[in-house]
């Protein structure tokens, strides 16, 4: 079931496969505290989730802020 998720990530357009952390997710920070995602508003519209960065991930390489890209390889909620 889609949901909507706001974003301020530069590399990010509609279409992009990206990895999601929906509300209940827990995630960690660049500082290393984990970060439990929930429902908010940004901007006015309710977002159901955080984009993620390759580190939230523990994946090496990347930027932080700069949304995980998923390759077309992928299939949708596989683990890559």
């Amino acid at each position: 079931e889609p949901i909507t998720v706001v974003t301020n990530a530069p590399n990010v357009r509609t279409g992009s496969r990206v990895a999601v952390a929906v509300v209940g997710s827990t995630v960690m920070t660049e500082e290393g505290e984990e970060l439990t995602i929930s429902k908010t508003t940004v901007g006015g519209t309710v977002s159901q989730g955080m984009l993620c960065d390759s580190r939230m991930l523990g994946w090496t390489g990347g930027a932080a802020g700069i949304a995980a890209q998923i390759p077309d390889s992928i299939a949708i909620g596989e683990a890559p």
